[in-house]
C-alpha cells in the first residue's frame, strides 16, 4: 500500500491478511467474532506537508481489500 502526502510518495506499507467472517460481523467485541482489531503507524517526512489543507493518498495495489474507519494526522515532535 502506498501513501502519499500532497502527490508525493511519503511511505510504503503492508498489511496483514484478515477474515471475511469476522468483517462481515462487523464487531470485533462479539465472542468467537474472526474479527481482529489492528492499527499502522507510519513516519511520514515532515517536509511533505504544507500550512493549511493537505491530501494524504491511499492507494492498494495488491492483493483483496481493506476497511478501515480513521486516519490521524499527528505531529508528536
Amino acid at each position: 500500500m502506498a501513501i502519499t502526502v500532497n502527490g508525493e510518495n511519503a511511505a510504503e506499507t503492508e498489511f496483514q491478511g484478515g477474515a471475511t467472517r469476522g468483517s462481515l460481523e462487523g464487531d470485533v467485541t462479539v465472542l468467537g467474532t474472526a474479527l481482529r482489531p489492528s492499527f499502522v503507524e507510519l513516519k511520514l517526512p515532515a517536509g511533505h506537508f504544507s500550512e493549511g489543507e493537505n491530501v494524504i493518498g491511499i492507494t492498494k495495489s495488491a492483493g483483496s481489500w481493506i476497511a478501515y474507519d480513521a486516519v490521524g494526522v499527528f505531529d508528536l515532535g
